[in-house]
């Protein structure tokens, strides 16, 4: 199996993931700075490389400066909580990634109300989705096996709706910020 530009794309897309497990042990603070450098990073720098600018030569509002800006946000309207930040981060990185790694290459078949979704990549998006935020949970120890078991699988069901939907808005905002949202409800 060859690793094409938007394999690349996705696997830097998971490991852009990695940092929430680093979320209990660094300050509010210093995970606003990181996310904010990242932002000036891959809108200021990334695009200056060979695969900055390929990668937004495929896409006029780059998905690149889009993911930290998920961060930030998570980060920003979710302050102080971090079940919601680690389930929408866990959502956008390896949900996300899996979609785009397996739908392109096993779809199953498309999706009727998205053009260039398929029915294997939502499928890979709730089991990388599950797997990530289940194990993100699980070593900030924010909750028992059991709870992060069934939030991370309703979080990974839910985003990948939404992350299927034809919606205006970019999709590495819209999954994460619902999947944290959804969160929020069940602490109600």
């Amino acid at each position: 199996m060859r690793i094409d530009s938007e394999d690349s794309r996705a696997l830097v897309h998971a490991a852009a993931g990695l940092p929430a497990f680093a979320l209990p042990y660094i300050s509010q603070a210093v995970a606003l700075s990181l996310a904010a450098l990242a932002i000036a990073f891959n809108a200021l720098v990334l695009p200056r490389t060979s695969l900055g600018r390929h990668w937004a030569a495929k896409r006029p509002v780059s998905g690149v400066v889009l993911y930290p800006v998920a961060v930030l946000a998570l980060l920003l309207l979710f302050w102080g909580q971090p079940l919601p930040v680690i389930v929408g981060w866990g959502v956008l990185a390896f949900g996300d990634s899996s979609a785009a790694v397996i739908g392109r290459r096993w779809p199953i078949r498309r999706l009727f109300y998205s053009q260039g979704k398929s029915l294997g990549g939502v499928y890979a998006f709730v089991v990388g989705a599950w797997l990530g935020i289940f194990l993100l949970l699980q070593q900030t120890g924010t909750v028992d096996l059991r709870t992060a078991s069934e939030i991370a699988l309703v979080a990974a069901v839910l985003g990948a709706l939404v992350e299927s939907l034809p919606l205006p808005v970019n999709d590495n905002l819209t999954a994460p910020l619902a999947a944290a949202a959804f969160v929020v409800l069940l602490e109600y």
